[in-house]
């Protein structure tokens, strides 16, 4: 199995097709970090998993109440990713429309009386 040689993250938020299709416990968002052989899942309601990838790809062991310094390192991880992302604002570049295209907007609904 490949690991990677950084820590990666991923999250998934709350997906109403699969709580209609699988039920209520698909009703939380996750977040995911990855650390060599260890990941770490965290949901909204504070639940936390932790697998060894290397041992247990098929995520079934979770080693959490066993294994808390793993765990609360790794949650740290997840809370400075998590607020490194929160502190980065993206913003579109200030465009100039053509008067026409302006009207033909307005025209549409798309505009407002500016």
């Amino acid at each position: 199995m490949h690991h990677p040689k950084r820590d990666h993250f991923a999250e998934l938020r709350r997906n109403t097709f699969f709580i209609g299709e699988y039920g209520l416990r698909f009703d939380h968002d996750l977040e995911a970090v990855y650390q060599e052989n260890w990941k770490l899942i965290r949901d909204d309601k504070g639940q936390r998993c932790l697998f060894d990838l290397g041992t247990d790809p098929l995520e079934e062991n979770n080693l959490a109440d066993s294994n808390m310094d793993k765990v609360n390192s790794l949650t740290q991880r997840l809370t400075a990713w998590e607020l490194a992302a929160a502190s980065t604002q993206l913003s579109a570049p200030q465009v100039e429309l053509r008067p026409q295209l302006k009207e033909r907007l307005r025209a549409l609904g798309y505009m407002g009386d500016k």
